[in-house]
């Protein structure tokens, strides 16, 4: 608390700044009479003004007056002491715009007592006003908005004394966009506050390039900070982007250096009144407005540039076990010999332990103990190695990443399964183009007679007819999603959020969806990409983990994963609680997608702004129209049923290649399902 004390007293002005300072005030900032006090006030920026009345020059009652008079203080709270105490004296100093009147002398009890009166009455005012003119997000609406995210910020908790700086902070920046709202007739400038990152996100994905402004606390519960990054990368250039901190201490250097990078500006909010902010709001809306052209989203080509900038700056990377490079170099070579596949796997203990314990596995039938890894490796043979070898190492380069309901272990199973599956659909079941090794595959596989029947006729491996001396099915299964791992890591709090929005949308939708509402561009997808170019994985699983969620006609080796993940991918899902559509598929066999498909996924949702209690009443032709935006309901897809909502699972050039029948497809994967749980489950005791 900063407080102006006017009076003429030296004795009285000493005996008054020792309460205030019992009471906590940082600053107390002494005028000898009116005249001086208003000098003062015009110098510093203060929350309370005390004033005597009798002073040399100019009293306080004229003091008063001028403030009152005065817009740039007009809603200063300002407390009146005297030895006044007539009743026409209380009534005149109220007249003249005080808050409340004290009489001397007093206790430093009741002077506490009056000014937290006051700050409570000031303070009802300012929260009434702060949430009262709130802009909803319109999807008709063209004026400019701002976006203040802020710890408590909600009517409930924004009134409790241990808020008090939020309430302060939002009053001034609030009140400073509404004095220069005041001041534009020609258009409107509006603001929306939140206490919720997830909120905030879907905000600015609503608001478009409408949205000029966004002012995020560092505190803001989800991560106001990778809020901001997310913020840069997405941003379409006509947004300014700040970070108010507590203190200069709060972030370390590089993070500070990495946001100025990014065009984030960090202040510090004690040292941001509402004066500082009207100007900034000025220069931000007057410089927006100015733009001739509407601003455009950036291209999947900037924001995967903008993330490598952030990611790169920000964050340190995980890295691949060196055994893995190894192996898939050796891979490689078509003229390697057992004997360095036996010696690359001896320099990883970890590695060798693992290929040891899949030699007891039933899988393979081995009689006796084999505790020889170079047995071991010539018993397995190099296909099993290369997949014990790419399945650990994903799983022992994210180790140790944590985050709100991620479990790596869920990732993992998930990610064996796709893996499985995509090394079951890519195999040649033509019996007369098998070689040894391909008889040895099969007969490891152990597929029940009606799943290679229907692999047999379905012909997939003819459909995804990609280089397998390039590509590999088992190791495109294992590393596309390591996106979403990079994504828990590089951005810490972002996925809880999407999980949250997955749930509302009751997971009728892929994950992607609920990434691009919150995170925009920075999805999964993308970062995975720049995590695969820093492990070196090649351009061909580069573009995979990329674009498996939208692959082109042309790419065969991304679709194929596609399909992998769309038949095995809930027989294990990630994460573990949720109910895509598929797994309820692969448990009753009685469901079939309906011919019919839902309408396209469209991330433009309607009148997001919207709260129950924000929205103002529709009419019937209103609501039915409101309800219906894109083919979905409320913009959300939660209304969808489990029939509908698969398609959206599956890839149109994904189907199209496989024969564009989506329920056979569902057969074949459900077929499978035995063998995926039996090989993943045989993995995970080896692990």
């Amino acid at each position: 608390m900063r407080v102006l004390l006017a009076e003429d007293a030296q004795g009285m002005r000493k005996l008054i700044s020792t309460m205030l300072q019992g009471m906590g005030a940082q600053e107390i900032i002494e005028a000898g009479d009116g005249s001086e006090a208003w000098d003062q006030l015009g110098n510093n920026d203060v929350d309370l003004v005390l004033t005597d009345w009798n002073m040399p020059s100019v009293d306080g009652l004229e003091f008063v007056e001028r403030v009152r008079g005065s817009a740039e203080f007009d809603d200063l709270p300002v407390i009146m002491f005297t030895a006044r105490a007539t009743k026409e004296d209380v009534l005149k100093a109220l007249q003249s715009g005080v808050d409340t009147y004290i009489t001397k002398p007093f206790t430093p009890q009741e002077l506490s007592a009056k000014i937290k009166a006051v700050f409570n009455r000031r303070g009802k005012t300012a929260i009434q006003r702060i949430f009262s003119e709130t802009a909803l997000i319109i999807r008709e609406d063209t004026f400019p908005l701002i976006l203040i995210g802020e710890a408590n910020a909600n009517p409930s908790q924004i009134a409790h004394e241990a808020n008090r700086s939020v309430a302060n902070f939002l009053s001034a920046i609030t009140s400073a966009v509404q004095r220069v709202d005041d001041r534009t007739p020609d258009y409107k400038v509006g603001y929306t506050v939140s206490d919720s990152t997830r909120d905030l996100s879907k905000l600015m994905h609503a608001g478009g390039d409408r949205v000029k402004m966004v002012v995020i606390s560092s505190k803001l519960p989800g991560g106001g900070i990778t809020l901001a990054r997310m913020a840069s990368i997405n941003n379409r250039g006509s947004m300014r982007i700040f970070v108010a901190c507590d203190s200069e201490s709060e972030l370390a250097d590089k993070d500070r250096a990495q946001l100025e990078r990014l065009d984030v500006s960090i202040f510090d909010r004690q040292h941001m009144f509402r004066d500082n902010f009207e100007q900034l709001v000025t220069e931000t809306i007057v410089s927006a407005m100015s733009e001739d052209t509407p601003s455009e989203l950036p291209s999947p080509a900037e924001i995967r540039k903008r993330i490598e900038n952030d990611v790169r700056n920000m964050v340190d990377l995980p890295v691949l076990p060196q055994v893995y490079h190894d192996i898939m170099a050796l891979d490689k070579d078509e003229d390697s010999e057992i004997q360095d596949w036996v010696t690359a796997v001896e320099t990883d203990p970890l590695t060798q332990a693992q290929v040891i314990r899949r030699t007891r596995s039933p899988l393979y039938g081995f009689k006796g103990e084999i505790n020889d890894v170079n047995k071991a490796v010539i018993l397995l043979g190099k296909n099993t190695v290369k997949e014990i070898v790419a399945s650990s190492a994903v799983k022992r380069s994210f180790a140790g990443i944590e985050e709100q309901g991620f479990s790596i272990e869920d990732y993992w199973l998930h990610s064996v399964a796709v893996a499985i599956a995509a090394r079951i659909i890519s195999f040649v079941y033509d019996e007369q183009k098998w070689t040894a090794q391909n008889k040895k595959d099969f007969e490891e596989l152990d597929l029940g007679e009606e799943a290679v029947a229907a692999l047999k006729e379905a012909r997939l491996w003819e459909k995804f007819a990609f280089p397998i001396d390039q590509l590999d099915p088992f190791v495109g299964g294992m590393m596309h999603d390591i996106g979403k791992v990079a994504l828990v890591q590089c951005y810490p709090g972002i996925f809880p959020l999407i999980m949250s929005e997955m749930e509302a949308q009751k997971w009728n939708v892929p994950m992607f969806v609920g990434e691009g509402v919150l995170a925009g561009g920075a999805n999964h997808n993308l970062v995975g990409r720049v995590l695969s170019e820093s492990w070196k994985l090649g351009s061909g699983l580069a573009e995979m983990i990329e674009s498996h969620h939208s692959p082109s006609s042309s790419d065969l080796f991304s679709q194929m994963i596609s399909l992998a993940d769309f038949m095995a991918g809930c027989t294990f899902p990630y994460p573990k609680n949720s109910t895509y559509p598929m797994a309820g598929f692969l448990d009753d066999a009685s469901l079939s997608a309906k011919s019919k498909e839902p309408p396209e996924i469209d991330l433009d949702f309607e009148d997001e702004g919207e709260t129950e209690d924000q929205a103002p009443e529709k009419g019937a032709e209103e609501e039915e129209k409101a309800e219906q935006v894109g083919g979905y309901k409320n913009g959300a897809y939660s209304g969808l049923s489990r029939e509908e909502a698969v398609h959206y699972f599956l890839p149109k050039a994904t189907l199209h290649t496989a024969g564009g029948d989506l329920n056979a497809l569902i057969h074949i994967a459900r077929l499978i399902k035995p063998t995926v749980l039996r090989i993943v489950n045989e993995m995970r005791k080896g692990s």
